[in-house]
């Protein structure tokens, strides 16, 4: 089970900002009446600037000596404040639900049908799925960029006009000498929620903005830009597809409490701190399975040279893209609901949907 960002930066947070720095940021926020949307990189230096003269000799100092990494404090803070102080929800999704949530369209999907299960939720999400490999000079991979979880959070402007906040990090492995840590690449992504926006349309203009394809002379800059593109918009349908599964009819669920079985002494449950319920986090798609026959067929499709071609096969089969279909029902079929179409395996004079193991 991968940790949240969140844990695995929290010490950080503490080491460049102080101990409780949340609770001090939380108080400026309350007392500067400080909306959600307006929690920019300019506030939280603002705040600094009214902390102890320790704390502000460090991040000049770091400032001074590496402004990047202070950057890349700073908007991990901000992402995970808002996180901390609205209680986010962890969900982890499950391998075969996102190789399947990854295969699913979202054309023609409204924003306004996408819901938050909670305030802020965090998901991790299997770091196979969505990565890029980097080579030396001589052609071996030299470093990975894996795909390590997303923010998302519902905030409102001072239009009262609704968004999705979706903070999405990547992890750089140096796979020459794997126990050093390399960094991180974040996308970010303001999803307006109304009747307007068509989810699809929305994201390929977001992805024109944030990385566009410009013509180059350098072939191999013109491929990696290319690649970043295809990584981000799949990890930005896998996080957008993982919402309206959670909606769902056919949603899959499974609340996890990660220290449940390590408290074998009873002496110890006494002890139990509230500290150790914050672990738990919700499983997405335990019981969905991928028929065996077809997970080579998935993986296969699923890498980077065979992206935007659906009918690329393998060995004679395509993967048929899942969709969703806003079903009418009720009186007078005057309510919609979003329906999951699943992916499905096609090709050699067989069309087999993917089955559900129910165990």
């Amino acid at each position: 089970m991968q940790q949240t960002h969140f844990d695995a930066n929290k010490d950080d947070i503490c080491a460049m900002f102080g101990n409780h720095a949340f609770e001090k940021f939380d108080e400026y926020i309350k007392r500067e009446k400080i909306t959600f949307y307006d929690l920019k990189t300019d506030l939280v230096f603002n705040w600094i600037s009214t902390l102890n003269d320790k704390i502000i000799n460090r991040i000049n100092f770091l400032l001074n000596t590496d402004s990047h990494f202070v950057y890349i404090g700073v908007c991990n803070f901000i992402i995970m404040y808002e996180y901390w102080v609205r209680k986010g929800k962890h969900f982890h999704i499950d391998n075969d639900l996102a190789n399947m949530l990854v295969q699913t369209d979202v054309h023609k999907v409204k924003s306004s049908l996408i819901k938050l299960p909670f305030d802020s939720t965090y998901f991790t999400v299997p770091n196979d799925l969505v990565q890029i490999e980097l080579t030396d000079d001589e052609g071996e991979t030299a470093y990975t960029c894996y795909a390590e979880g997303a923010y998302v959070s519902e905030i409102k402007d001072e239009n009262n006009n609704t968004f999705l906040r979706i903070s999405m990090f990547n992890n750089v492995r140096n796979e020459k000498n794997p126990e050093k840590k390399e960094g991180q690449i974040s996308v970010k992504l303001l999803l307006p929620i109304n009747e307007r926006e068509d989810v699809f349309n929305f994201l390929e203009r977001h992805l024109d903005e944030m990385l566009p394809l410009p013509p180059t002379k350098d072939v191999n800059d013109y491929y990696m830009k290319l690649h970043y593109r295809i990584i981000a918009k799949r990890f930005i349908l896998l996080i957008v597809n993982s919402l309206l599964y959670l909606q769902s009819d056919k949603a899959v669920l499974e609340h996890v409490n990660v220290n449940k079985n390590k408290i074998e002494n009873k002496k110890h449950k006494k002890k139990r701190s509230k500290r150790s319920a914050d672990n738990s986090y919700i499983r997405i798609g335990k019981k969905v399975t991928i028929n065996p026959s077809y997970k080579k067929v998935y993986e296969k499709l699923n890498t980077l040279d065979s992206e935007d071609n659906n009918r690329n096969q393998y060995r004679g089969q395509w993967i048929v893209r899942g969709h969703w279909r806003n079903q009418p029902y009720g009186e007078g079929l005057s309510q919609r609901k979003l329906i999951w179409i699943e992916p499905y395996v096609k090709g050699i004079g067989e069309l087999t949907e993917t089955q559900y193991t129910i165990k």
